[in-house]
């Protein structure tokens, strides 16, 4: 158990050893069915191995989408339908200057749709904004967000640099 799910993580022996504090020749002999590990060394070996999972998962990074495609909320609802129609985009992050503040999406702009010809910017008829991740945040974290949000907003060290929908996570598997 211990050897394929060290194996399955990608890491030696030698870096199981290090990582938890116990020999390698007695990583090599629990291995290999040579000797018991006490109840000590069992559990800093499950802890490491749980560690090394956790840095093997894939991060934000790993399957953002990197086009960030926006709008201001200043700008006019029919210009937006027009950006989202033109790139094939069903929710846009509104942003006022660098500042996230809200979502307009097909949902929103279908809600309103009867008073539609009155409204004439974004900010009128947006959402809450989504959530904001950084590049490091896992997989499983991301996933969760998910759950409640139709995409998630990713900010770098120089603003949003991408965004992760439903349809990333599931390519990222």
């Amino acid at each position: 158990m211990i050897k394929k799910r060290r194996v399955a993580l990608g890491a030696t022996q030698k870096e199981l050893s290090e990582l938890c504090g116990v020999s390698q020749s007695m990583v090599a002999k629990i291995e290999a069915g040579r000797a018991e590990a006490s109840y000590g060394i069992a559990t800093r070996i499950f802890e490491a191995l749980d560690s090394l999972a956790h840095l093997s998962e894939p991060r934000v990074k790993d399957f953002m989408n990197r086009k960030v495609v926006s709008c201001d909320v200043g700008d006019r609802v029919d210009a937006v339908v027009k950006k989202m129609k033109k790139g094939g985009i069903s929710q846009l992050p509104v942003l006022d200057g660098k500042e996230l503040v809200g979502l307009i999406s097909e949902g929103v702009l279908i809600e309103n749709m009867d008073r539609l010809s009155k409204v004439t910017d974004v900010g009128e008829i947006m959402r809450d904004a989504p959530p904001v991740v950084s590049e490091e945040t896992s997989y499983k974290m991301t996933v969760s967000l998910l759950k409640e949000f139709s995409f998630v907003l990713v900010k770098g060290k120089k603003g949003f640099v991408g965004l992760v929908t439903k349809a990333d996570v599931l390519g990222a598997r």
